[in-house]
């Protein structure tokens, strides 16, 4: 069945993912001080309240050098 696939790959109207929306402005310093510097304002993405980048048409989970530390390396810094 293709359709979960399908629905993944799906943009909205700002250009985010299906299910993300752009980031609120001010992004958390933990968040900006995690992305590399080349990324976008706009790429940066949120779902759940947890923070994703949207580049070249996937999603990796934004991860602190905390979390990774702490063996949480590959999932999301989330709020709330």
């Amino acid at each position: 069945m293709l359709l979960p696939f399908l629905a993944a790959c799906q943009t909205t109207t700002s250009g985010a993912p299906a299910g993300y929306a752009p980031a609120d402005q001010p992004i958390p310093e933990k968040v900006m001080a995690s992305v590399p510097a080349d990324v976008r304002l706009d790429q940066i993405v949120v779902r759940d309240g947890c923070y994703y980048i949207f580049y070249e048409g996937a999603i990796y989970p934004v991860t602190t050098q905390e979390m990774r530390d702490g063996g949480f390396d590959g999932q999301p810094y989330c709020i709330g």
